[in-house]
């Protein structure tokens, strides 16, 4: 299921997914021809992490915060994205280096997904030979912590 709101007052998980490229001498602008899809959003490293006045650039494309009950149906939704311009996503990355990642962020609320990788998802990300992460960001009451005591130690 896949529910495009971003109601944070819905107890249904929200997943984000991104394809990212990423490297010095990064043009957005050229990844999009080349690629021929336009990057959902594109990112420059910041001032305070740049050597020799050369910035990593990124193109991302994914989205944001949508509600899903699966993790590898959101994934799937970025496959389905991208999948006819594989061979020239990693072209791309190879020819000049670039550094390719996919990432998947679980947002909790309440509800919990199936933390799943169906087999035709597993062979679609690793067709990419890049890293895969995923964080989550769990907001729910029952994650909430107990402090320890010093008379618990």
């Amino acid at each position: 299921m896949c529910n495009n709101s971003e109601n944070q007052n819905s107890p249904s998980p929200q997943i984000s997914v991104w394809l990212g490229i990423w490297g010095h001498n990064l043009n957005p602008d050229e990844c999009s021809k080349y690629i021929g899809i336009k990057a959902t959003e594109t990112r420059r490293q910041p001032d305070y992490f740049v050597k020799n006045n050369n910035p990593r650039i990124g193109w991302y494309i994914g989205f944001r915060r949508r509600e899903f009950d699966d993790t590898s149906d959101a994934i799937n939704e970025l496959m389905d994205t991208i999948w006819e311009r594989r061979d020239k996503i990693k072209s791309l990355v190879k020819e000049h280096g670039f550094d390719l990642s996919i990432a998947c962020n679980i947002t909790i609320w309440e509800d919990r997904p199936l933390y799943s990788l169906r087999p035709e998802i597993i062979k679609k990300l690793a067709y990419f030979e890049c890293e895969v992460l995923f964080d989550i960001f769990d907001y729910s009451e029952d994650h909430e912590v107990d402090s320890v005591s010093e008379d618990d130690t």
